[in-house]
């Protein structure tokens, strides 16, 4: 009996348009997260500007992003072991927007902290899981290049992130509402996009794994 080394089959076989979908998926799904990332920080400007005699208790509170994204970074390796590589992701980049969500709701130096912290928590998980899923389902020679198309697309969030606050003609309450609303959606929507493990991949291929 031929058994199929699906493993081998990933790593030394071409990379296919279902391979590719997979990688520009995962690198639109970073790119919403680092949108919603970004934007929780600008809204730092806004918030001080509303209460200036507040505004060194809000920078304080904004270095605690750093120990977030290390221990979500942490966290992400490791619920991605337990929970699988698309689930990990997905619940990472949907609690970012939940987060986003409630942002709008923050009202003062601690709120914004504590809320900040989350967000830096689920933004460094994705970031693990996305660079984890994109490498397992690439070929060997193309991983660098699947992995840059990841990172890139946390570059392409970022930027229009910083600016959507001065642009957002409805207040920024309203925008992180949208931005975080339409992330929730959008990453359900392409959740079948992603396979849930290496076999799952091998089973969806149309023309078989080649």
């Amino acid at each position: 009996m031929q058994t199929t080394d699906i493993e081998t089959l990933l790593d030394e076989g071409r990379w296919s348009r279902y391979q590719k979908l997979i990688c520009v998926t995962t690198a639109f799904i970073a790119t919403l997260a680092a949108f919603d990332n970004q934007l929780s920080i600008q809204v730092l400007v806004s918030l001080a500007s509303e209460s200036p005699d507040s505004l060194s208790d809000y920078v304080g509170t904004s270095h605690w992003t750093l120990f977030g994204l290390v221990f979500g970074s942490w966290l992400g390796g490791i619920q991605a072991d337990r929970m699988g590589r698309r689930t990990g992701l997905l619940a990472n980049v949907q609690s970012l927007a939940a987060f986003t969500l409630l942002m709008s709701f923050v009202s003062g130096p601690l709120t914004f902290g504590i809320v900040r912290f989350l967000i830096s928590i689920s933004f460094g998980a994705a970031i693990t899981n996305a660079a984890i899923l994109t490498s397992e389902y690439v070929p060997r020679a193309s991983r660098p290049v699947a992995v840059t198309l990841t990172i890139l697309g946390l570059s392409i969030g970022a930027l229009p992130g910083g600016f959507a606050v001065s642009w957002w003609p409805y207040g920024w309450r309203t925008l992180l509402v949208a931005a975080g609303g339409f992330s929730i959606i959008i990453a359900l929507g392409l959740s079948r996009s992603c396979p849930s493990h290496r076999s799952c991949w091998f089973s969806r291929q149309p023309d078989g794994p080649n």
